[in-house]
């Protein structure tokens, strides 16, 4: 695959010029303009005279001429990286990728991702394309079969942090990890239950990681371990895998936290802190040097020791933390029965409390309505008392009446003189006759009171039904 920068268009092929400085004749594709950059395989031959051959060269000289400072420009200014990501699986690679996310720098930073990446094209391509490549080439030699449980991808901001890199790096990152886990899906057996973890740290410590010759998955790995309390050395990462170094701690999953920008902050702090410490062992290196090299059986032996040590503390370390943890959710899950204990109290304690509500309630209507029927029965009572009472005053009227008659008679009885026989026969006519209306005077004064009555009665019992019904 030849590429090269358009010179001049003709009707069936374009001058191009290479990077090497070669002229070559290319195909005719598609729509060409003057200085944009084509890929091709084959030249174009044609059988030309020597006058042509003459007429296009000088073309080309005068082309060269006026674009040669632009190409120097473009040369310079040429999309630069603009992050970094780090692969480990057990072959460590690194990634430079410009801003339209296409691949600039391939390296390898082991034994193992030289060899994975020998001719591997990557310029110009896809990050997310070079990504699946290099996952197939591990697939292909067998690293997935080797009981490999996590990829590890690390990404790197060059420059300034400003937001809209931060969104270019989250949506790099998106794009790599989906590329990766679908590649591993595809693997019947070899591929299933690998973990892929992407994380964002700064740049501080990439320095750190070239300056130790490690990539920067492995240097953040090995600054979180050092925080948690973990016995993780420098020396096991670079000589082993991440799966091998951090066995005894758990795997990767065990150390890596999900990033943040507190996490971010942190590990800047931590790189420069390792930094620091480096720098140290350097100054006090040459005087210790000679030491060490007399001593180097008996520290070989050391270090072994150390080594298993190391291993029996990070079982530990891991051990307590995964107590630790356990103790943690235990205590989260009393917290959490003992609040849903109380919800239920409160909930009874509700139901009881509208229990005694209704019930007052109810006793509150029962009280009522026994008050309405008492006042309805003392109304009766009254009305019943006001009806006797009317009653006896009635018949004491009566009687009164009746005496007063019958004493107007007896008087007028007296007054009138006996002559003869004859005149008392009709005096007692008379007075039988007087009797008679008299009592019948009587009887119709008894019966006009007597209506008189019916009717207050009736007005009384009307008053106290209405009383009853108010």
């Amino acid at each position: 695959m030849k590429r090269g920068i358009v010179m001049s268009i003709h009707k069936h092929h374009t001058v191009v010029m290479t990077a090497d400085g070669q002229f070559l004749r290319a195909p005719v594709t598609g729509s060409t303009r003057i200085g944009e950059e084509i890929t091709f395989e084959d030249e174009y031959k044609q059988p030309r005279s020597f006058r042509g051959a003459y007429r296009y060269i000088s073309a080309a000289a005068i082309v060269l001429l006026f674009m040669l400072p632009l190409l120097l420009y473009i040369g310079r200014d040429a999309e630069p990286v603009v992050a970094y990501l780090s692969m480990d699986i057990n072959p460590s690679i690194e990634i430079g990728v410009d801003s339209q996310e296409k691949t600039r720098e391939l390296r390898a930073l082991n034994a193992e991702g030289e060899k994975l990446i020998a001719g591997l094209p990557y310029e110009g391509l896809y990050v997310q394309d070079v990504a699946a490549a290099i996952v197939e080439r591990a697939q292909l030699d067998h690293y997935f079969d080797m009981s490999v449980t996590d990829v590890f991808i690390a990404s790197v901001l060059m420059g300034e942090q400003t937001e809209a890199l931060q969104q270019f790096e989250s949506l790099l990152t998106k794009k790599v990890d989906e590329t990766v886990k679908t590649m591993l899906s595809g693997y019947a057996g070899a591929g299933q239950g690998i973990s892929v973890t992407t994380l964002s740290v700064p740049f501080e410590v990439r320095s750190a990681a070239d300056a130790n010759g490690i990539s920067s998955g492995k240097m953040t790995v090995y600054l979180m371990a050092k925080e948690e309390g973990y016995a993780l050395e420098l020396e096991q990462l670079k000589n082993q895998s991440l799966e091998e170094a951090t066995e005894a701690l758990g795997g990767v999953k065990a150390i890596v936290k999900q990033a943040d920008a507190q996490n971010k902050e942190k590990l800047k702090q931590l790189a420069a802190e390792e930094v620091k410490k480096q720098e140290q062992q350097v100054k006090q290196q040459p005087a210790a040097s000679q030491a060490a090299t007399k001593q180097a059986p008996a520290k070989q032996a050391i270090d072994k020791g150390k080594t298993e040590k190391i291993k029996e503390e990070n079982k530990e370390t891991r051990l307590k933390k995964e107590k630790r943890q356990n103790q943690e959710k235990q205590q989260k899950s009393n917290k959490e029965r003992f609040q849903e204990g109380e919800k239920e109290k409160q909930k009874e304690k509700r139901h009881s409390s509208d229990g005694a509500k209704q019930e007052n309630r109810k006793a509150e209507k029962e009280k009522q309505k026994k008050e309405k029927e008492e006042k309805k029965r003392e109304q009766t009572k009254r009305n019943k008392n006001n009806n006797e009472s009317d009653r006896k005053g009635w018949n004491r009227d009566n009687n009164e009446r009746g005496n007063q008659n019958r004493a107007t008679t007896e008087t007028k009885s007296e007054v009138t003189p006996v002559s003869h026989a004859s005149g008392d026969s009709s005096s007692k006519s008379d007075k039988e006759k007087d009797g008679s209306r008299s009592k019948s005077g009587r009887d119709d004064e008894s019966g006009k009171e007597q209506k008189q009555e019916q009717d207050r009665s009736g007005k009384k019992q009307a008053n106290g039904k209405q009383d009853q019904q108010r």
